[in-house]
């Protein structure tokens, strides 16, 4: 379900039908690919857990399981605990510095301090069903049928909105500096991705997917060079933005931040 490298690339926390696990890397020289994983070690829950969401340090963690939200300590292994939200959570994520959750319902969003799991804020959204903290946290963006909404988290101040050609599953990527996002929009019956600039909103480019799939999780690499795109097909697409923007460059179509 969801797949992330720690800071230090040293291990991947996964999650899915044996909860959510950390796999070390290990060198194999033996291995195709000169690497291997170690024996798992289970941080939270274990049973299915759908997507979640890591604080900057991979210390703290916040998932959705059967239609609720938990917080997990990873670095200490404690027991998740429930965080209460108005209606059933759909999606979650947690802020870079493991100290906010916010909690998609139908409704909208719940904002809840990871630690005391009180409720913060609410923001009436209809059609709520996903949500991101930029890597920096200066946005929130909630993503809905009809679009995405940036929340300025500081102030709570109501951004710019990213409206969809037509409903489509909502995932969202930043680059690890938080300047870039990318998004999946249904375009004439395909589904295509948007990359934009956060700060002004502005789309930059409109990436053509060769498969006609829905899009269910995206993710930048650690320089924003690479895009990696997974849909229904069990299929994973890597995009190469940095060769991209250099054909581009060549025709001076490259867009500038």
């Amino acid at each position: 379900w969801s797949a992330f490298f720690s800071p230090d690339d040293r291990s991947v926390v996964i999650s899915g039908s044996q909860g959510l696990q950390r796999l070390p890397i290990e060198a194999d020289a033996a291995a195709a690919a000169g690497v291997r994983f170690g024996a798992s070690a289970t941080l939270a829950a274990t049973g299915q857990v759908e997507r979640v969401s890591l604080d900057a340090r991979a210390s703290r963690a916040a998932y959705c399981r059967f239609g609720q939200a938990f917080v997990a300590d990873c670095a200490a292994g404690a027991e998740a605990r429930l965080i209460s939200a108005r209606g059933q959570a759909l999606d979650c994520a947690i802020s870079p510095d493991g100290k906010l959750v916010a909690v998609v319902h139908s409704r909208g969003a719940s904002m809840v301090d990871a630690q005391s799991r009180e409720t913060l804020r609410e923001i009436a959204a209809s059609g709520a069903e996903s949500v991101a903290f930029s890597p920096t946290g200066t946005w929130l963006v909630i993503g809905a049928s009809d679009g995405y909404q940036f929340w300025k988290v500081e102030g709570w101040q109501e951004g710019h909105r990213i409206a969809r050609d037509r409903p489509a599953p909502g995932p969202l990527a930043f680059t690890a500096d938080g300047t870039l996002a990318a998004m999946p929009v249904l375009r004439e019956s395909r589904h295509v991705v948007r990359l934009l600039d956060v700060a002004s909103g502005r789309t930059l480019a409109t990436l053509e997917r060769p498969a006609a799939r829905p899009l269910w999780w995206l993710c930048f690499d650690h320089d924003g060079s690479k895009l990696a795109l997974s849909s229904g097909t069990h299929t994973i697409e890597i995009w190469d933005l940095k060769l991209i923007r250099s054909q581009l460059a060549e025709m001076g179509l490259d867009w500038k931040l």
